[in-house]
């Protein structure tokens, strides 16, 4: 699943420009066309955020030609010699091009200057006006609203640089215009004798990385003309990143994998940008020690040999690494702006994951009824690396690619009025899916929504089914289409009297980490409260079919199938999870099924493990022997007991 990037490069061959017509590369070498325009961009949260961008080429009758992209075209100039950008400005506002570390013309190198209300002193010129108050509105000249003009490099090196407005650039920056320029006279080679040791720095393939935020009150003051003086905000001294980007996105679980086009022991090389305006920390998880080889276009002076980089706002960095065999990695920054604001885990930022390999294994996912009832309708999403799937609602049947071998998990969320019932085909049960996908048959999941007019609550456990306190346990509700709130309870006495597990929360599934208790209970019941959109009216509730059962102590091993012999030892270790200060613990076997139960051992107080040595003989092998292990408080009074689900044998 190869993340499309829209970029543009000239080549070492001709342009096909409007018609299909081929201009000499001379006449074009280095030169390429931007428009600066406004648009939205769309959160996977489904905020909508004006910007301002830039497009590919010109604009017709005040509009770019093509849409404009946060961040905008990646420009790759492989011609080299001079680079000469041509800027058309749709905005009804100036606008203006740099390019940090490289020198412009000095014909360009002509500010606006403005005075403390924003009023225009001058224009176009290089030096301070008479007066001592003036400040640059610009590093650079202006384009006026619908009017063009052309900014010239005449000596650029090798290297990943950032190109973006270089007029009010903490609010036009900020605003989306801003991109990545990639210079490189021979392709394949980012640097030809750099460092103290003259080294060549050639790649097998490439992938841009730009980091970015999105303040949404600066984007909707400025949007909204309530920005500057004068207006709601006057300043972006405030400034509060709402999302953290990569590339224009935060990670969310639809967004694809980079697949990189390198095989095993290929070298590639990461342009890591930094448009923001705070520091990051790209750090690579799965690939080894990145060679940091240049910063801004200079190579250090020796690789730096890292795993981390230090990426300030306005800094690009390139670093190499081998590409493993296959499978996924994951690039992130590591001071952690890895969530939007107010998203909590649900939400994502700063990571994505690079892909190696053919992504031919294939995942099917289809949405089905239950076997009584109606099709509801939900969300299947991936909740593990490397993310790239979300079948959304209304959606009945997805599909995505993999890497062979890749293990992912799935999700499911009924939407208000459905209940998710469960998995069939490649999964089954209530808990995530997990399965790992092969190249030799495509895996096929389904996933049960049934539609509901009342509440109804599900679990996967029934009477007699043994869970434990301190074990986590889903809980799914079918509620009509009106539903919001849900608040879950739990009893140990069949109803008589009820425990939060809860607030009122908008989720109709929710993980429980049953707490510990005092005894074993064998009448539980979960409850859940259903409410409208007010918060505090009741639609119904409705309480969980059966009792179950939640034990306070699991006898970890001997396991099922496990052996007992004569002579020999054998380790018992059990879980507490008892609110019941425990006087003496007990471990007893049985050779087979009828047979009485003999004691091991009576141990004082609850060490947690006993190596049961010296096991007497038997003359006959046994297959169906049990042994388990029984927990009593200071009175002598049981607590509770358990024993392996199957038997063991006893030779």
């Amino acid at each position: 699943m190869r993340k499309s990037r829209i970029s543009f490069t000239f080549r070492l061959a001709a342009l096909l420009i409007g018609t299909v017509m081929a201009l000499p590369v001379a006449a074009l070498a280095g030169s390429f066309s931007l428009c600066a325009g406004e648009g939205t961009v769309t959160m996977p949260d489904g905020k909508v955020i004006s910007v301002w961008g830039f497009a590919q080429g010109g604009a017709t009758g005040g509009v770019c030609d093509n849409p404009v992209s946060v961040p905008g075209p990646e420009i790759r100039d492989n011609a080299g010699g001079t680079l000469s950008i041509i800027l058309t400005n749709t905005l009804a506002v100036p606008v203006s091009i740099m390019i940090p570390g490289l020198v412009p013309d000095a014909a360009d190198v002509t500010p606006t200057w403005i005075d403390a209300s924003g009023n225009v002193v001058a224009k176009n010129q290089q030096f301070r006006p008479a007066d001592v108050t003036s400040r640059a509105r610009s590093f650079v000249k202006e384009v006026d609203p619908g009017t063009s003009a052309t900014y010239t490099w005449p000596a650029p090196r090798n290297g990943t640089f950032l190109y973006e407005s270089g007029t009010h650039p903490q609010v036009q920056v900020q605003m989306g215009l801003y991109g990545a320029l990639i210079y490189e006279s021979t392709p394949g080679t980012a640097y030809a004798g750099i460092g103290n040791d003259a080294r060549t720095v050639t790649y097998d393939a490439d992938q841009v990385l730009l980091f970015s935020e999105f303040d949404v009150e600066t984007h909707e003051a400025v949007a909204g003309g309530n920005y500057g003086p004068g207006g709601a905000m006057t300043s972006t001294i405030d400034y509060e990143p709402d999302y953290y980007l990569i590339n224009g996105q935060p990670y969310a679980p639809s967004r694809a994998p980079m697949n990189i086009a390198a095989i095993a022991g290929q070298t590639v090389l990461l342009r890591l940008l930094n448009a923001g305006l705070d520091n990051v920390v790209p750090t690579v998880q799965g690939a080894g020690y990145l060679a940091q080889q240049a910063e801004d276009g200079f190579g250090y002076p020796y690789a730096r040999s890292e795993y981390s980089v230090d990426l300030p706002a306005g800094k690009t960095v390139d670093a190499t690494f081998t590409a493993p065999a296959s499978g996924y990695i994951a690039v992130y920054d590591r001071r952690l702006n890895l969530a939007w604001k107010g998203g909590g885990a649900k939400s994502g930022g700063q990571l994505v994951y690079l892909g190696f390999g053919t992504e031919d294994a294939i995942l099917n996912v289809t949405k089905v009824p239950a076997p009584t009832g109606t099709l509801g309708d939900g969300t299947v999403k991936v909740a593990s690396m490397p993310g790239g799937f979300d079948c959304p609602v209304g959606q009945t049947a997805c599909s995505a690619s993999y890497v062979d071998g890749t293990m992912i998990r799935l999700t499911a969320q009924a939407v208000p009025g459905s209940a998710f019932k469960g998995w069939s085909g490649a999964c089954s049960g209530f808990d995530d899916c997990v399965v790992t996908l092969s190249n030799a048959v495509a895996t096929d999941v389904s996933a049960i929504f049934k539609q509901f007019t009342k509440v109804k609550v599900m679990t996967h456990n029934t009477a007699g089914i043994k869970l434990t306190a301190g074990d986590g346990t889903v809980i799914h509700v079918g509620a009509p289409a009106n539903a919001v709130y849900y608040r879950y309870l739990y009893s140990t006495n069949n109803g008589a009297t009820w425990k939060r597990i809860t607030r009122k929360v908008t989720d109709s599934h929710v993980a429980w980490l049953i707490p510990d208790l005092p005894a074993k209970a064998t009448q539980a019941r979960i409850r859940v409260d259903v409410y409208d959109a007010s918060k505090t009216t009741l639609i119904a509730s409705d309480v969980n079919n059966q009792p179950m059962i939640i034990k306070v102590v699991k006898l970890l091993t001997p396991k099922p199938g496990d052996t007992l012999v004569g002579g020999g030892s054998i380790d018992f270790v059990w879980s507490t999870h008892t609110t019941t200060k425990v006087g003496a613990v007990k471990l007893q076997y049985r050779k087979r099924v009828g047979k009485p139960w003999v004691d091991i051992v009576t141990l004082n107080g609850n060490p947690g493990s006993y190596t049961w040595s010296g096991i007497p003989t038997v003359v006959i092998p046994k297959t169906d022997t049990s042994v388990r292990v029984r927990l009593y408080d200071t009175n002598g009074n049981l607590i509770d007991g358990d024993q392996p689900d199957g038997f063991l044998n006893y030779n």
